[in-house]
C-alpha cells in the first residue's frame, strides 16, 4: 500500500480548507482506505504551536483554539500519527502556555 508524510503545513491547510487538488484527491483515497498518510507527532505539535499563535494560514487565520487540534487529526483527518501517540499530543495541547517554541 502507497505511504504518504505529512507535515505541518498540509495539517494547517487541511484545517482552513485550503489544500491543493491532488492532496484532497490523496485524503479522499485514504478515506477509503486505498492508501495511508502519516503524519508525524512533531508535525502536528507544529500546527498545534501555529493555531496557539493564531496565525494565517493561506490566507485565512486560524481561529480554532490548540486544544482542538488533538481531535482534529484523530477525528476528522484521515491519517495515521507516527512516532507519537495522540494521547502525548493531547497532554501538550493541555499546556501549549507554559511554553515557547524555542523550549
Amino acid at each position: 500500500m502507497e505511504r504518504y508524510t505529512l507535515d505541518a503545513v498540509g495539517v494547517l491547510r487541511y484545517a482552513v480548507g485550503r489544500l491543493p487538488e491532488t492532496v484532497v484527491e490523496l485524503f479522499e483515497r485514504a478515506a477509503a482506505g486505498d492508501c495511508v498518510i502519516q503524519v508525524p507527532a512533531i508535525a502536528v505539535i507544529e500546527a498545534l504551536y501555529k493555531f496557539d499563535k493564531r496565525d494565517t494560514v493561506a490566507g485565512v487565520e486560524l481561529t480554532r483554539p490548540a486544544t482542538d487540534v488533538p481531535d482534529l487529526v484523530a477525528r476528522e483527518m484521515p491519517v495515521t500519527v507516527v512516532e507519537h501517540g495522540i494521547e502525548d499530543i493531547r497532554v501538550l495541547a493541555g499546556i501549549i502556555d507554559a511554553y515557547t517554541i524555542h523550549e
